[in-house]
């Protein structure tokens, strides 16, 4: 026995039982974090595509203040897309917001005149279940609601 090492049984590390121990409490965690996150990134599309239309519509008020032109904001329904017009010169852009998110609207589209001033209606997005409405007034103001 004079050549043979001898190793300890234990020498560190970690045994078996231990990193499966860890590698569940771990998958545990995950499971209970991920739809979590993904709930709180749905809000996040949502509030941030919300506060977006709310900004193009006050957007279009001020066009069609300070350029004298009827400016146009159609809502593609059920779908995730409006355009802005400027009726004067039928120059338009497209807007798209995320794809998940659904945009609905009581009008087919509201026209901002030069005085500021436009048809009532209420923009309703949603996305997996969960909604937030944009309330435009006759005066062109916006609110955001839940």
């Amino acid at each position: 026995m004079a050549g043979k090492k001898r190793f300890p049984l234990r020498e560190g590390g970690f045994s078996l039982i231990e990193l499966l121990t860890v590698i569940g409490i771990m998958g545990i965690l995950f499971g209970i974090g991920i739809p979590a996150i993904q709930g709180y990134q749905r809000r996040q599309t949502l509030d941030v595509s919300t506060r977006q239309v709310a900004a193009d519509l006050q957007w279009a008020q001020s066009r069609a203040m300070n350029t004298g032109s009827v400016y146009k904001v159609t809502f593609l329904q059920n779908t995730n897309k409006y355009e802005i017009e400027n009726e004067g010169t039928n120059a338009k852009v497209e807007k798209i917001l995320p794809s998940k998110i659904t945009l609905s609207s009581s009008l087919d589209f509201v026209r901002f005149r030069p005085q500021g001033t436009v048809e009532v209606d209420t923009i309703i997005l949603s996305i997996s279940g969960e909604w937030k409405k944009v309330t435009l007034n006759q005066l062109g103001e916006t609110n955001i609601s839940y």
